[in-house]
């Protein structure tokens, strides 16, 4: 349901800059895709970054609800 990116000059102390709301499945759809997102960061001081994706609290009716919601992320990119 989001996307948030949080940066830290030491690795211990992080704050969020900037967060992106993801729009949610709205019907069953099992065609295969890719769907990118690009969220414009200006942390100069940055030397630590951390990515949190919120995903459902449940299984849309649609999907039935035997499984809990899951997110796959495979790669980030950091220019």
């Amino acid at each position: 349901t989001a996307i948030s990116v949080e940066v830290s000059a030491d690795g211990r102390s992080f704050r969020q800059v900037t967060q992106q709301a993801v729009k949610a499945v709205t019907e069953e759809d099992f065609s295969a895709r890719v769907e990118t997102f690009k969220l414009a960061v200006n942390a100069p001081d940055a030397r630590f970054v951390r990515i949190t994706a919120k995903c459902l609290p449940k299984m849309p009716l649609w999907r039935g609800n035997d499984k809990k919601p899951a997110i796959c992320c495979d790669e980030v990119f950091v220019n």
